[in-house]
């Protein structure tokens, strides 16, 4: 948490990533690769699964309905790649 502080850009890198920005559809159950709010992010999903752009993997543990979309609830924090930091 002190190094998000100390870095609140990296803070919202991290942020960026887990928002899918693009036409995902909002009825739960993603599969494939997903662009985010992050430039050049992306996340890919597959079979209750996220995998991020370092090859780390979540998994979905819940969905709740938002407003406009879904929210995926995961057991880990995702991060973007390091050397983009």
């Amino acid at each position: 948490m002190e190094d998000l502080i100390a870095d609140p850009e990296f803070a919202k890198r991290i942020l960026k990533l887990h928002l899918l920005i693009d036409n995902a559809p909002c009825t739960g159950g993603l599969e494939g690769r997903h662009h985010t709010a992050l430039t050049d992010g992306y996340l890919t999903f597959e079979n209750g699964t996220i995998t991020d752009e370092n090859g780390s993997v979540a998994n979905v543990v819940g969905t709740a309905p938002a407003g406009n979309g879904w929210v995926y609830v995961v057991d880990r924090v995702l991060l973007p790649e390091a050397d983009e930091k």
